[in-house]
């Protein structure tokens, strides 16, 4: 591979693109790669918030370049633990700032594997931690989603021997969208083994109902082998900023911070200053699920009217069968500079998953598909 395509290929696993698929998998010529220092590129391929951040927030990363010369560790992660704290009723000992639950869970995969046995994960989800997980020899048991891309939790507990080190799950499933209620996913992690770590990221649980209500942080004082990860990416709109948070019992996470970047050096105080303020801007959030949502159910609707089957999607983006007209699509994508995700190979044969973009975006991207269908 070329020094080019490596650095666009490093551009994907950095903002948390596709994640899913291995490199192999991931189309990578010109037609749908990232480009992420092209501000004029429509982005349907990342997850991000069309809407984000809230004014709110770019108020206070504003106000907060006044503090650029002070390191963060003595003002704003300790606040922002504190609300954190307060938002899903934890100890503030329970909780290990980073940046981006990507950050997180890489750390967790680190200090989980042994670098033997297994971990027990669906074979459609984001990978980072079972990626981190098999470079150090740990095997990831890839467990066979339902036919309409559902995860199969009994299949997942079956799965489970005396040689699996951790289960997870995504909650929404990232990248079919699929959600498990809350009560099917307490009653999971409760038949779990005490012993057996157990990792839900909930990157998009505030798409579900837009509050915590969906979220299983409370089972956290009950199981202590619960691991819950969590972004500012998605919903809140600072992708760029790089900040999320893991959630779980002291020990892990006195163990955790060592391996962080300097003891939670990695995240600035611009960057826990605004996810502060996103925290609080609750009519931001609710409004931006109200617009994701109808333009998700529209564009939706649209596609399966055109004959495009389309799995069920809580989130901000949607799942579709494009193996009947991606290769006619690729071309004009690029010409119209519209990054959506394509699948090549494996699980993902012959699906693309779409971010949902702004109504003038998804009306650009339906306009195309139609033009190839």
């Amino acid at each position: 591979m070329d020094r080019r395509k490596l650095l666009q290929l490093g551009s994907l696993a950095t903002a948390g693109v596709f994640m899913p698929l291995s490199s192999k998998a991931l189309v990578l010529n010109k037609a749908v790669h990232t480009k992420t220092s092209e501000f004029d590129r429509i982005r349907l391929n990342a997850n991000e918030n069309p809407y984000g951040p809230s004014e709110n927030v770019k108020k206070t990363i504003a106000e907060s370049l006044m503090m650029s010369n002070r390191y963060p560790h003595i003002e704003s992660i300790p606040k922002l633990k504190s609300e954190i704290a307060k938002l899903h009723g934890v100890t503030e000992d329970m909780i290990l700032i980073t940046a981006g639950s990507y950050q997180a869970l890489k750390i967790i995969g680190t200090r989980l594997s042994n670098g033997t046995g297994n971990h027990v994960a669906p074979d459609l989800s984001f990978t980072v931690l079972m990626r981190q997980t098999e470079r150090m020899g740990c095997t990831w048991k890839k467990i066979k989603t339902n036919d309409d891309k559902s995860i199969n939790l009994q299949r997942m507990s079956d799965a489970i021997d005396s040689e699996t080190q951790f289960v997870y799950i995504t909650n929404p499933n990232n990248p079919t969208g699929h959600y498990i209620s809350r009560d099917k996913i307490v009653d999971f992690c409760r038949s779990i083994p005490s012993q057996l770590p157990i990792i839900v990221d909930e990157a998009y649980i505030e798409f579900v109902k837009g509050d915590e209500s969906e979220s299983v942080v409370r089972l956290l004082q009950e199981l202590p082998n619960l691991i819950i990860t969590r972004t500012f990416s998605k919903i809140y709109g600072l992708a760029g900023l790089r900040i999320g948070y893991a959630l779980a019992k002291p020990e892990w996470i006195e163990d955790w911070s060592t391996w962080d970047q300097g003891g939670q050096l990695g995240v600035s105080n611009l960057s826990a200053n605004a996810a502060i303020a996103a925290l609080q801007d609750h009519k931001f959030l609710k409004s931006s699920k109200v617009n994701i949502d109808k333009t998700r159910n529209q564009f939706s609707k649209e596609l399966t009217d055109l004959g495009i089957k389309v799995y069920p999607s809580w989130t901000n983006f949607m799942l579709l069968e494009s193996g009947s007209f991606q290769e006619r699509l690729i071309p004009k994508l690029e010409h119209a500079k519209i990054d959506i995700g394509i699948g090549r190979s494996g699980v993902m044969t012959n699906l693309a998953r779409v971010s949902v973009g702004t109504d003038q975006q998804m009306n650009q991207l339906l306009n195309l598909i139609k033009s190839v269908i």
